[in-house]
């Protein structure tokens, strides 16, 4: 047997030479996947620190996240900005700091382009930041009512409370729940009310008060013949005396209806029911897009939050911003005068319909209208005028309503004889500073408000229902786009705030040892990040 000498030195170096081999080849292997993370981490990183630079104005006064939309920050800024901070990131740019320390990862060629990208204005993503804007807000809302003192128990309503609520061995859970069964069973009611006396004076009293509403409401009562005795002394005078005992204004008409109508609207209706010295001249361009019921309330709950209106001010350049969402009209006046028609119409139907049922002003119209006819006498004119008559007092008694809307007030959808403002002696009365002491009795109610009461902001979510998603949502970002260039930047664009971005990476990842000399060529890596508000 030959025995080769050093054959085991050469069969151990092969050995140790392809133990080494792979063990190295891992090494490399697990440095191009963790380098691969790296880069994605960084990537991400870079996204975050460039969305980092949003839109401020346009997030705090509309709730809106979006990068950009001025001073040409655009795409191809943000393309620049990621690339950037991904080179600085990943140690490209100091040269000299990456000398000094050991390179593992050796990633360099780095470039950004962008593979997708929306903007605030998108359809898809406005109402996903609504939805996100809205939630927020109610959550606010709610963490208000719970850690906020309530005034008239000075007490603190929130943590004390929900800890004592919660708390182990607690009865509040039960304390709750058997008075809830006293109030079912009628325990908790007040002895004294329920009792068979108190019941017989109950039922007396609301006998006694129904009488005296026949007394006084009767076609022969007090107050017919008390509105009679001012009907003709307004028709001997000409003067009518207000509610106060002070003379309200004057009848230049000598009693034709017809004739103090006709000159009540010469000046327009717009000039009587609100001031239109607050109202500005100046165009606002809108656009349209649009669909979906369920994104219409959404635009819809999200314009009330965030818009002002004429009777709320939010502090923005236009004033009319919920007007202009109906009417889409080129300045605020004609938004407002066409709101106002439209509140006139509705309101105009609601009280012709009741003045139709109020006998004691058709008998004293149809007086006025037997007067007016004269020597024709004929039914079918008595009755045209009677009609008439009787509109003029409806649309009379709707400005007033719509004042005290446009005052901030609320007004009863559907009259009863109590809060019907207009009496038939005054229909010949009617004027700006008139309207104007007639809606001030809504101020706090004054017993006139029966039944369901509406504010102007109500009745302008009715008018914004019958409004088409699309072109509502067009001129709500109109609005916004607006409003920022004339109280930050007039280069703002809403159209180029960046909300999600889509970014491919592209790199090269040199191997830990030079094998250029061996004609191994380094292919470029590639991978996606993508950032959504």
């Amino acid at each position: 047997m030959c025995f080769v000498k050093g054959a085991i030195t050469v069969f151990m170096t092969l050995l140790f030479g392809m133990i080494l081999s792979l063990v190295l080849v891992t090494i490399e292997n697990v440095r191009f996947l963790t380098g691969e993370s790296y880069a994605r981490l960084s990537a991400k990183g870079a996204l975050y620190a460039v969305f980092g630079e949003y839109n401020r104005e346009l997030y705090e006064d509309y709730g809106l996240f979006g990068y950009g939309g001025y001073s040409q920050k655009n795409q191809d800024e943000l393309s620049r900005n990621i690339e950037r901070q991904l080179q600085t990131a990943l140690g490209q740019q100091d040269k000299a700091a990456s000398s000094a320390n050991i390179d593992l990862y050796r990633i360099h060629d780095i470039s950004c382009t962008i593979a997708d990208i929306k903007s605030v204005a998108d359809r898809e993503e406005l109402y996903r930041q609504i939805k996100l804007y809205l939630a927020s807000e109610t959550v606010e809302d709610v963490l208000d009512r719970l850690f906020t003192k309530d005034d008239s128990t000075n007490s603190k309503v929130g943590v004390d409370s929900l800890r004592d609520l919660f708390r182990e061995g607690t009865t509040a859970w039960s304390k709750s729940l058997e008075q809830t069964e006293k109030y079912e069973k009628g325990e908790m009611d007040d002895p004294e009310k329920t009792s068979p006396k108190r019941k017989k004076q109950s039922d007396k009293a609301d006998s006694q008060f129904a009488g005296g509403n026949r007394r006084f409401d009767g076609e022969d009562g007090q107050f017919a013949e008390a509105n009679k005795r001012s009907v003709r002394k307004a028709g001997s005078s000409g003067n009518v005396m207000d509610g106060d005992g002070g003379m309200a204004t004057q009848d230049h008409a000598n009693g034709n209806p017809l004739e103090s109508f006709c000159e009540l609207m010469r000046d327009g209706i717009l000039q009587l029911v609100c001031d239109t010295e607050k109202l500005s001249g100046e165009d606002q361009q809108a656009k349209s897009i649009g669909q979906a019921a369920g994104q219409k309330l959404l635009l819809m709950r999200y314009a009330f939050c965030v818009f002002s209106c004429y009777t709320t001010d939010r502090n923005r350049s236009t004033r009319c911003g919920l007007e202009y969402l109906i009417e889409g009209k080129e300045n605020e006046k004609d938004c407002m005068l066409g709101i106002v028609n439209r509140m006139l119409l509705l309101r105009t139907m609601i009280n012709y319909a009741y003045v139709n049922t109020d006998e004691q002003l058709k008998a004293e119209s149809l007086a006025t209208a037997t007067v007016i006819a004269g020597a024709t006498g004929l039914p079918p004119v008595i009755q045209a005028i009677n009609q008439t008559i009787l509109l003029i007092l409806a649309v009379e008694e709707s400005l007033i309503d719509i004042t005290a809307l446009l005052c901030g007030y609320k007004v009863p959808l559907f009259k009863q004889h109590a809060s019907f403002q207009m009496r038939y002696s005054e229909i010949c009365m009617v004027s700006k500073s008139f309207l104007r002491k007639k809606a001030e009795i809504y101020k706090k109610g004054g017993g006139v408000i029966t039944g369901k009461a509406m504010s102007y902001m109500q009745y302008l979510g009715m008018l914004m229902a019958l409004i088409v998603e699309k072109s509502m949502r067009e001129r709500a970002i109109s609005l916004i786009e607006t409003d920022l260039r004339e109280r930050y930047n007039q280069t703002f664009c809403i159209d180029q705030c960046i909300d999600l971005a889509k970014v491919k990476v592209v790199y090269r990842q040199s191997l830990f040892w030079s094998m250029s000399q061996l004609g191994v060529v380094q292919e470029q890596r590639q991978l996606e990040v993508m950032y959504q508000y």
